[in-house]
């Protein structure tokens, strides 16, 4: 037993089911909630606006030191890959797009793109193992890279979306695989 109150675990899991992580069934239990296409697509539409906008806001603040960080974290990357440690790839991968992220200087931005990465966190290790998908990852990641070396907003904007929009049709193509028929279309 944990020995904590039952008031605690109780606010706890219900903000879990109001940012839709979990399902709460009355006088059966709590289940994590399933991601459906529609989800997968609500959530990376979000994400690519922000993201989009994020990376605008790198641009006009990064430093040289702040590139050579991104630089540093794309090396480690393609290390992770050719070591086939997966684990360590997908902390890299987070962490640049965190570092886009923290240096476009918003909070509140932030704490959106959090709780985005809260529910992309549930299918992110449908990618693990998957060494043709972190290749084209990592040239994907590269090319926004590029773009913020060149301090071009329009062709770091596309390289973030077409990015994003590539993962979209990755893990669409995963969750069916890994769960059969996702359902599509949300009632009304």
């Amino acid at each position: 037993a944990l020995k904590a109150s039952r008031t605690p675990v109780r606010e706890a899991l219900h903000r879990l089911a109001a940012d839709g992580l979990v399902d709460i069934i009355p006088r059966k239990g709590v289940i994590v909630s399933d991601i459906t296409t529609d989800d997968l697509y609500d959530i990376y539409d979000i994400r690519i606006a922000l993201e989009m906008m994020a990376v605008k806001r790198c641009i006009e603040r990064i430093t040289d030191q702040g590139l050579g960080r991104m630089q540093q974290v794309l090396e480690g990357m393609k290390d992770s890959l050719e070591k086939k440690k997966f684990k360590q790839f997908i902390l890299h991968d987070r962490s640049f797009h965190a570092l886009i992220v923290d240096t476009a200087d918003n909070p509140r931005l932030k704490k959106i793109l959090s709780n985005m990465n809260d529910h992309i966190e549930r299918i992110t290790f449908l990618i693990y193992g998957d060494e043709e998908r972190m290749s084209q990852s990592i040239s994907q990641h590269m090319e926004v890279f590029e773009a913020i070396s060149e301090r071009d907003s329009e062709k770091a904007e596309k390289a973030i979306q077409d990015h994003l929009n590539s993962t979209i049709l990755y893990h669409e193509a995963q969750l069916k695989r890994s769960s059969g028929l996702i359902p599509t279309i949300k009632q009304q």
